[in-house]
């Protein structure tokens, strides 16, 4: 293992012991890694709100067109009802 002091390096020699107790947290550090990973991408898989958006999104569209169809075809006569009330 190498480590960095200023310009200078230098080697230390551990132990069979400490190698494996490095090699142990880098092993737990890559571990913990992946698992952070994998839920992130479950969390995103399971997410349905972009979904219910759309859903939402096309139903507020194909209730203007139906308005919009509705006031065409029945706008001279809506304009007669409305013009037959008195207050």
């Amino acid at each position: 293992m190498r480590k960095r002091i200023g310009e200078r390096s230098l080697t230390v020699a551990l132990s069979p012991p400490q190698r494996a107790e490095v090699r142990n947290q880098e092993i737990h550090l890559s571990m913990r890694l992946i698992t952070f990973l994998q839920s992130f991408a479950a969390t995103l898989r399971n997410d349905e709100r972009g979904a219910a958006m759309v859903e939402y999104g096309l139903l507020v569209a194909g209730i203007a067109v139906v308005v919009g169809v509705a006031v065409a075809a029945l706008g001279g006569r809506i304009t007669d009802l409305f013009d037959g009330i008195t207050f």
